[in-house]
């Protein structure tokens, strides 16, 4: 019945292990058509599909689907699933080969994970709500317009910021009193949480439980709390930046994931401070460029202070687009 929906010679399965190294490709290829470069390699790819593949609750038989074009190839891919598999967030990102665009696939197979995650959204506790959230790797005006024909409307918009360092960054100016140190593991992973909960309370909708953004933080592909900043006044955290390494078409980037400011500590000086200390770290290990994501809308002025450390915005961009469930 679904393959009645697809252009001729088309149809839908589920996927197995043996797809990763070709959709790895296809992400690649994808990312690579939205903006002239991919924006990671095909390791990378690869790393973040299994990641998703091993989200507790997830099934890759079940939670996928995959568009087999006539030529044989792997046309278009999504997969359904929960960083938290208690909550209604479900994620639902259909991605497609270059060579392929245009015909619907991903319209079908958002369709397919829309219904799907109805039948799982079903089975939540009746105070949950539940919506489905898809992410754009823009620029892509053809996928924004077939998600608000799908009935999904606009949530966040994330630019892209980076910096190339042709020389060491300034000696960061930290507030008196505070200091930067290094992570000491089982006793900062709680400090940590606790400030970054802080820090994004007014933003964040993100409802993890420690446990939870600890499996998450700490999945074996991204960790390296050596490459972090945390900033103590010697009372406790003020101030955090969780880094990592990436590769992309460019070499390796060093990524700030979260760069988080206590609220009582604002507008002292503190987040420029971390940056820097943070763009340091990398310069050290011969890691030159540096990136993150700020949100578009964010009224903190997140943005003004990255520009202020030398970052300038990217024409990538991350965008999220949601529709209740229920």
């Amino acid at each position: 019945m679904i393959s009645r929906m697809l252009p001729g010679g088309y149809y839908a399965r589920a996927l197995t292990h043996d797809d990763l190294d070709e959709l790895a490709a296809l992400l690649v290829a994808h990312d690579q058509a939205r903006v002239g470069k991919a924006g990671w390699q095909a390791p990378a790819a690869r790393e973040w599909i299994v990641s998703v593949w091993e989200t507790p609750g997830f099934d890759v038989h079940r939670d996928a689907q995959i568009i087999i074009a006539p030529t044989g190839e792997i046309a278009a891919y999504v997969t359904l699933w929960r960083p938290d598999g208690a909550s209604g967030y479900f994620v639902a990102s259909p991605r497609l080969s270059p060579h392929y665009q245009s015909l619907g696939l991903d319209a079908f197979l958002l369709r397919w994970a829309e219904s799907l995650a109805r039948e799982r959204a079903a089975t939540l506790s009746s105070d949950v709500s539940a919506a489905l959230n898809s992410w754009v790797n823009g620029p892509d005006q053809a996928a924004e317009d077939m998600l608000a024909c799908e009935g999904f409307t606009l949530a966040q918009r994330y630019l892209r910021m980076e910096i190339t360092m042709q020389a060491p960054p300034p000696t960061p100016a930290w507030p008196v009193g505070v200091t930067a140190r290094p992570y000491v593991a089982g006793k900062d992973e709680r400090a940590v949480f606790d400030l970054m909960r802080a820090a994004f309370a007014e933003s964040d909708n993100d409802d993890l439980t420690f446990e939870e953004w600890r499996q998450e933080i700490f999945a074996p592909e991204s960790i390296n709390p050596s490459l972090w900043t945390l900033a103590d006044n010697g009372a406790g955290l003020v101030g955090a930046v969780i880094s990592r390494a990436d590769t992309n078409d460019d070499g390796v980037i060093g990524w700030l994931e979260d760069v988080g400011v206590h609220p009582a500590w604002r507008k002292r000086g503190l987040g420029l401070a971390m940056l820097y200390h943070s763009f340091g770290v990398f310069y050290q290990r011969g890691v030159t460029r540096c990136g993150l994501t700020v949100d578009a809308q964010n009224a903190s002025g997140a943005r003004r202070l990255y520009e202020r450390a030398g970052m300038a915005a990217q024409a990538r961009q991350e965008i999220r687009y949601t529709k209740p469930l229920r």
